[in-house]
């Protein structure tokens, strides 16, 4: 199987969001970034050191590699020379197709997977070097390589296709460089390139290739150097060579009491454990509209400075309705509300303002509690395109903003974003019955910015649109209503409002709760 990377679904504006986004992988298309911020700015500094202990802390729990690289290694030994010349040989007998290094050894895919990538990036290079002779190929796969297994060799964690891989680099100055680290991409990591001092000098079709955004003025911005954890969890570890020339360990291993040492600012050991489900969707039917003001296919800006404490235990069931543990008394306890009674439920869904850099807003959406510690559920096309968001809350003056964005799923249409305020999330349906044609259904959301309209209809159907289950209901909704609840006489949330039809009449389509408990697990 062959693994397309798509690059740069979302903008991103900040040190912090580039660690906190994980993009998803679904039928053989994963999600990667490859960013430029140039400049710099006075949290900087403070913003890089969390995410070094928060990336660390999940690298030494076996969730993600991380490596922040002030420079790359410069000249290879004799003997390692001979080793990479000899992988080269065997790519090219391979017809391109097979790069087995130190790191590809006994992973076939990922062998398989990035001697694809060496052959992309020899392409690149070759557009750069006309006429591009044997000799300039070879030592310029040879340093691919080289640089590949320097960040790669000893992971204790296997590669996949779905594994979490973040570079930090910085201030990138050389061509040859810049393409390794796009070479990194097309093997799933997103990479993060801090031009802090200045801008790389290449040509326009090559800077392309990553997104650029801006921190602040060019200076010399001071960072100390990133220094990493060996994970020695066999005897391979015990002689590696901690010379400066050496393929594995070109920066300063971190010592083993790293592992113990306290950090002072204990928000920087609060992390979110997300999971993204596969599923597999195309382009959306031309028909379907998006229930919001903001374009579906555009990307979108995050630059999240504010650390919250996000420490939570994960339980099975996150926001499920309360009942006693005797089926008898649970059957009765769960009992069909009135209307009156689902309208109050309308205080644990909130509409969301979605604002660009300049203040200006976007579009309004509407968004669905469903953790207490500020976890809001919305459609990831409301979110995509904002670089902060205001969220209010019935019966409360106050406006919440915010720009985080803790996890969204392009394809399930569906993203979480979080405000600095307790909550009282919905219960989420289970499963207890299936959903039947024209069962009752209730539905919640700001249409048109009319903050928290109740409309009521049925289930009409249960569509796959683009290879997505979906619900059709035809409670009202209307643009702004996308992100809020569709519910179930009980007042348990069996969809989210997604999108419509224009050319009918009450077709509307919500992203089913089975979909919704996946995608929401861990959030409670």
């Amino acid at each position: 199987m062959q693994i397309n990377y798509r690059h740069n679904v979302m903008d991103i504006h900040s040190v912090t969001t580039f660690a906190r986004i994980k993009g998803g992988y679904n039928s053989g298309c994963r999600d990667v970034y490859f960013i430029r911020l140039l400049g710099g700015n006075e949290s900087l500094k403070k913003d890089v050191l969390y995410v070094d202990n928060m990336l660390t802390k999940e690298m030494l729990s076996s969730q993600l590699l991380y490596r922040r690289i002030t420079r790359l290694p410069l000249c290879l030994q004799d003997n390692e020379s001979n080793y990479y010349i000899q992988c080269y040989n065997n790519w090219i007998v391979s017809d391109k197709k097979k790069m087995i290094i130190h790191s590809t050894q006994n992973n076939e895919f990922f062998a398989l997977t990035l001697g694809r990538a060496v052959a992309q990036i020899c392409d690149k290079y070759a557009q750069l070097k006309k006429g591009m002779s044997e000799s300039i190929q070879k030592n310029f796969v040879i340093k691919m390589t080289w640089w590949t297994d320097f960040i790669f060799y000893n992971w204790h964690t296997k590669w996949n296709e779905q594994v979490c891989i973040k570079v930090i680099a910085q201030n990138v100055s050389k061509v040859q460089e810049y393409l390794f680290y796009y070479l990194l991409t097309l093997v799933g990591a997103d990479v993060l390139m801090l031009q802090n001092r200045e801008d790389i000098n290449i040509c326009d079709d090559l800077k392309k290739l990553s997104k650029e955004n801006v921190l602040g003025d060019f200076a010399e911005w001071y960072l100390p150097e990133f220094e990493y954890i060996e994970h020695k969890n066999d005897d391979s570890n015990k002689n590696v060579s901690k010379d400066n020339n050496s393929v594995i360990n070109q920066e300063t291993i971190y010592k083993e009491e790293v592992k113990r040492k306290s950090i002072k600012d204990k928000e920087y050991h609060k992390k979110i454990v997300v999971h993204i489900p596969e599923h597999t969707r195309q382009t959306r039917s031309t028909n379907a509209r998006s229930n919001t003001n903001i374009a579906r296919n555009t990307t979108s800006s995050h630059n999240t400075n504010t650390v919250y404490n996000t420490n939570q235990t994960v339980q099975s069931n996150c926001v499920s309705a309360r009942v006693s543990s005797n089926p008898i008394n649970a059957a009765k306890s769960r009992k069909e509300k009135s209307f009156e009674e689902l309208a109050l439920l309308a205080s644990s869904i909130v509409m969301i303002e979605v604002h660009n850099q300049l203040g200006d807003v976007l579009g309004i959406g509407s968004g669905i509690m469903i953790g207490k510690e500020g976890y809001i559920l919305t459609n990831h096309h409301v979110v995509n395109k904002g670089w902060y968001y205001c969220v209010r809350i019935e019966n409360d003056e106050e406006v919440y903003r915010t720009n985080e964005v803790i996890k969204y799923n392009s394809v399930m249409d569906l993203a979480v974003i979080r405000i600095a305020k307790t909550l009282s999330p919905l219960p989420i349906y289970k499963g207890r019955n299936k959903l039947v044609r024209g069962q009752r259904v209730v539905a919640i959301g700001s249409p048109l910015g009319l903050f928290n309209s109740i409309s009521d209809g049925i289930i009409s159907g249960f569509r796959v649109m683009d290879s997505v289950d979906v619900i059709q209901f035809t409670a009202p909704i209307s643009h702004g209503s996308s992100g809020g609840a569709l519910l179930n006489m009980y007042g348990e949330v069996i969809g989210i409002s997604s999108a419509g039809i224009d050319s009918g009449q009450n077709i509307n389509l919500a992203v089913p709760y089975d979909c919704i408990n996946l995608f929401i697990q861990g959030f409670c």
